[in-house]
């Protein structure tokens, strides 16, 4: 009798444990996708941009670099640090990371890596290479694979404002 108490009393806590839904199946997020044409296109210097949603600060030279995450890079003059210089927007939907070594920048855009190089006479930028499929589509932040097709690509995840209660 007490072991099959204790049988119910173990299934009844591991049941709990287990959330099966409509929101669980599809996540509370939903992936935000470019065809790759438009994700590829999509990528330059703008003028410079208000932060919005600040990632990471990577600081080399006299710039600074402040990531809009999934949407790119905000560039500063960072000659005087107490009053840094907007100067640039480095757009490349998907991008959270960036290194740089001399006058080349490497920036992850979602599943592409992608070169940039700085000409310091002209002050300007040029995209020189795309490499795709370097990294793996974005996961959503409960850890969710996208469905997409090859020719898709997953810039970013939203939280989804209007789950059914059904």
């Amino acid at each position: 009798m007490y072991r099959y108490l204790l049988i119910g009393l173990i299934a009844f806590t591991l049941k709990s444990c287990i959330r099966i839904g409509d929101d669980e199946i599809r996540g509370d997020y939903e992936p935000v996708i470019m065809s790759r044409a438009n994700f590829e296109n999509e990528v330059g210097i703008t003028s410079s941009q208000p932060l919005e949603n600040p990632g990471k600060i990577y600081v080399y030279g006299k710039f600074l670099f402040v990531n809009e995450k999934n949407k790119g890079f905000h560039i500063y003059d960072n000659r005087y640090p107490s009053s840094p210089q907007k100067v640039k927007f480095l757009k490349a939907f998907g991008a959270t990371d960036i290194a740089i070594k001399g006058q080349y920048f490497y920036v992850n855009q979602a599943t592409d890596l992608l070169t940039f190089y700085y000409d310091e006479n002209q002050n300007a930028y040029t995209l020189t290479k795309r490499v795709r499929n370097v990294f793996p589509q974005k996961r959503s932040p409960q850890g969710r694979h996208p469905n997409v097709t090859e020719d898709e690509v997953v810039v970013d995840w939203i939280e989804k404002t209007d789950i059914d209660d059904e």
